[in-house]
């Protein structure tokens, strides 16, 4: 099967990809950080959908308080673990 628009990331894992391991060696530093800020937005904002879905009723601040409380109680079990 044949793709005209073929995705090189599609189908490798980023860490592996060569295309993108240049893509980031020629970022800024402060370009790699944006990108690092946009990931991390990201993960938040899948996870506060994914609390949502297993919570049907909940207002997105509900889901954003439980969020907030599993990453507290993450950091207080890792801490412990130092």
């Amino acid at each position: 099967m044949s793709h005209s628009n073929h995705n090189p990331f599609s189908d490798v894992e980023a860490h592996k990809s060569k295309e993108m391991l240049e893509l980031i060696k020629r970022m800024s530093l402060e370009q790699r950080a944006d990108r690092m800020a946009e990931l991390c937005e990201f993960a938040r904002e899948m996870q506060i959908e994914g609390i949502k879905l297993r919570n049907p009723g909940i207002t997105k601040e509900e889901a954003y308080n439980k969020f907030k409380e599993m990453m507290y109680a993450h950091y207080a079990k890792s801490s412990t673990h130092e």
